[in-house]
């Protein structure tokens, strides 16, 4: 009887042994997949970064683009043959012309001007911003900025670049030359636009020579050659997307394949793994819906029309660029 019942104790204890070494073997194993998980994922991260870098500049210039074709509608080839006329003239590249060119555009539309009166906006004020950007070495990016920041009211920006400020006085001085006896106090936004930039152009300079020095100087030729990366990235950016986007999708299966795997490791133990809520496409889609027609009934209700009147709209036409 005691020999039976060693015999079950010495088998238990076997037994007991043999599912320690098993758990601990378990235990090994699920370390290194930890760690291979952790490093796949970190691979995964670093390759993400290396990507996104590539694509950055091609992601804003499609993006300037649909913005163009957004609000430009028909006109945006027109729009892209003038980018380009310019791109040649400066040296900039035409991903950064075509972000400034939208945005001007989109200035100019938010300010109740009609398709055609934006797109003529927005030229002369890219011109305009890159004849500054020239003159003063300036960074075209923050030079656009600055400038449309003028035209809404914050004029700082501006002023420390270049030592400009379009006063009430300029201002006032541009309508009684054109023959426009109006106060500013009675313009609306897009009339106080159009002749603040037309008190701006007065102050600078349209001496042909001074730009061939500027864009021949080593400061500018120095801006030309990062143009000319951007340029460079834009066009490996276009080329290499849909690769990018294979390879993302494949990174995406992965984490998806890794994450049901943790799951089902976990229900072994009977660990219960809470996945994170995502909204799905469909209705974020239809929220957008809703907030896109809030929008398009709060702007019939409160846009007005541009009360333009042919003297000051033709300002900015007889103002040599």
């Amino acid at each position: 009887m005691a020999d039976n019942n060693q015999g079950i104790v010495a088998k238990f204890v076997a037994q007991t042994d043999e599912a320690s070494k098993s758990v601990n073997k378990l235990q090994k194993n699920l370390s290194k997949l930890r760690s291979e998980v952790m490093l796949q994922i970190d691979n995964l991260g670093k390759l993400t970064k290396k990507l996104s870098k590539l694509t950055d500049v091609s992601d804003k210039y499609t993006t300037s683009q649909r913005l163009l074709s957004t609000v430009l509608g028909e006109t945006t080839g027109k729009a892209n043959k003038f980018i380009d006329s310019l791109s040649k003239m400066s040296g900039m590249s035409t991903s950064e012309l075509s972000n400034t060119v939208a945005k001007f555009s989109q200035l100019g539309e938010s300010f109740g001007m009609a398709t055609d009166e934006a797109e003529n906006f927005s030229e002369s004020l890219t011109i305009l911003s890159t004849k500054l950007s020239m003159l003063y070495n300036a960074d075209p990016e923050i030079m656009s900025s600055n400038l449309r920041k003028a035209l809404t009211g914050s004029k700082k920006g501006l002023q420390e670049m270049t030592g400009i400020v379009a006063s009430e006085t300029n201002m006032q001085a541009i309508l009684y030359k054109n023959g426009i006896n109006r106060e500013i106090s009675s313009l609306n936004e897009a009339e106080k636009a159009i002749v603040q930039y037309a008190a701006i152009s007065r102050m600078v300079s349209n001496d042909t020579n001074l730009y061939t020095e500027a864009v021949n100087s080593l400061a500018w030729q120095k801006r030309m050659l990062k143009q000319q990366v951007l340029e460079l990235s834009n066009a490996l950016g276009q080329v290499l997307t849909p690769v990018f986007t294979k390879l993302y999708t494949i990174a995406n299966a992965v984490l998806i394949v890794i994450t049901e795997l943790i799951k089902a490791i976990g229900k072994l133990f009977g660990i219960t793994v809470q996945a994170q809520k995502i909204t799905s496409g469909a209705s974020i889609g239809g929220g957008y819906s809703d907030l896109a027609d809030n929008i398009s009934n709060a702007q019939k209700a409160a846009n007005k029309s541009l009360r333009s009147f042919d003297k000051l709209n033709n300002i900015q036409n007889t103002i040599a660029l």
